[in-house]
């Protein structure tokens, strides 16, 4: 019988130790009791590498693609079109324009003023110049001081002469002017027409002296001359004066293509074919530009109108 109570005391109490461990609040209490475990090792690793996948790369910046440089002309090429591309002119007697018909080439131009002892170019000295670099279809003016007395004026391209002691602008002088006369700049040429004077009455008196020996009647005749003998040595003086400036110069193809009111011709024969003073300054107006026909045209119509006013055809050459 005892033994059947105690059977049934235990089993009470068993089921009331279950029915407390599955109340809610009993329940809820001993999961917050409960020490969290720490995550694993495993978990750490996981979420490192979720971290990295999910880190954005930086975006690679652009590399611009460089332009191919513009070509530009050589220095050869646009010193042989020079005589064709630039073109000058005088405006006044110390002012001058220039312009540079050339699309891409630029090119160094000048003025110059030069003090005039005599008519020997050699012996002119530099008095003032001007210079600058011309841009592709650009138009500049220069302008020089001028001495009080005889003076050359030179206009051209390319490096300025600081003597012409051997040495000429050439085809590179776009216009030149002679100014002041015989104002030279020195009184030394006038001393030589009294020298030729003093000369002359010396040779004409020996023969009076030999004929007056043997008839007494012609030296009064012939002594009249000696008298008048010096005068054309005052006479002969004045055409070395009188000669126009410029003789024996050749002028470039600006210069003929702006002064048609210089040319000495209405017409020239090219290549066996003639044309007229309106032709020819059409085909000076067409720029080549690289056409060997019209770089050829230009130059021949230049050399025949040098020739025709005068020029030494050697000089030329």
């Amino acid at each position: 019988m005892r033994a059947r109570i105690r059977t049934f005391f235990s089993l009470a109490l068993l089921v009331s130790l279950t029915a407390l461990s599955w109340h809610p609040v009993l329940a809820q209490s001993n999961a917050t009791s409960r020490p969290q475990s720490p995550p694993t090792a495993d978990k750490a690793v996981l979420t490192t590498q979720s971290t990295t996948t999910t880190k954005a790369s930086p975006a690679t910046a652009a590399t611009p693609t460089p332009k191919p440089p513009t070509p530009t002309p050589s220095p050869s090429t646009c010193e042989r079109d020079a005589e064709t591309y630039i073109v000058g002119r005088l405006v006044a007697n110390n002012r001058g324009t220039i312009t540079n018909e050339s699309p891409q080439c630029a090119y160094d131009v000048g003025m110059a003023s030069y003090r005039k002892f005599d008519e020997v170019i050699d012996n002119q000295q530099i008095f003032d110049w001007a210079t600058a670099k011309i841009q592709p279809g650009q138009t500049i003016y220069l302008q020089v001081q001028l001495p009080d007395c005889a003076t050359q004026v030179d206009l051209f391209y390319g490096p300025v002469l600081m003597s012409l002691n051997g040495q000429r602008y050439g085809p590179r002088l776009l216009e030149a002017r002679h100014l002041g006369g015989t104002n030279y700049c020195t009184k030394t040429p006038t001393a030589t027409p009294t020298k030729t004077a003093t000369a002359k009455p010396t040779n004409t008196t020996v023969p009076p002296t030999k004929t007056a020996t043997a008839t007494p009647v012609p030296p009064t005749k012939t002594s009249a001359p000696p008298t008048a003998t010096p005068v054309p040595p005052t006479k002969t003086s004045i055409p070395p004066t009188a000669t126009p400036p410029g003789d024996n110069c050749t002028y470039t193809i600006g210069y003929w293509k702006n002064h048609p009111e210089d040319w000495p011709v209405q017409s020239l024969t090219l290549g066996g074919v003639t044309y007229t003073k309106a032709q020819l300054l059409n085909i000076l107006n067409t720029p080549p530009r690289g056409d060997a026909t019209y770089i050829v045209a230009h130059q021949l119509i230049a050399v025949k109108l040098n020739i025709a006013s005068g020029a030494d055809p050697s000089a030329i050459a």
